[in-house]
């Protein structure tokens, strides 16, 4: 065989090599970029979700606090003054 047929079909399946790995590595980069944009919304109401809960757990502990304060309503209670710091001039 002549050596420059030889190079010729070297090359030639070299580049079909190359073309299909670069067409392979350019799918996985595309579907990675998909999976990556599915998370970030899903992130997204992730977070939505933890504000909305947080509000419902906050309107749950003073539902409830308010209604142990009616409770013991009887009860009297010393409540804490704030004292004044010193060197103040009021």
């Amino acid at each position: 065989m002549n050596e420059f047929l030889k190079m010729d079909i070297f090359f030639f399946i070299a580049t079909a090599e190359m073309l299909i790995l670069g067409a392979l590595v350019g799918f996985v980069i595309w579907r990675i970029l998909k999976i990556l944009a599915h998370v970030e919304r899903i992130a997204e109401i992730a977070g939505t979700e933890a504000k909305h809960l947080h509000e419902d757990a906050a309107y749950l502990r003073g539902r409830l606090l308010g209604a142990l304060d009616a409770m013991f309503a009887f009860i009297p209670r010393r409540r804490k003054t704030k004292e004044k710091k010193e060197g103040a001039d009021e």
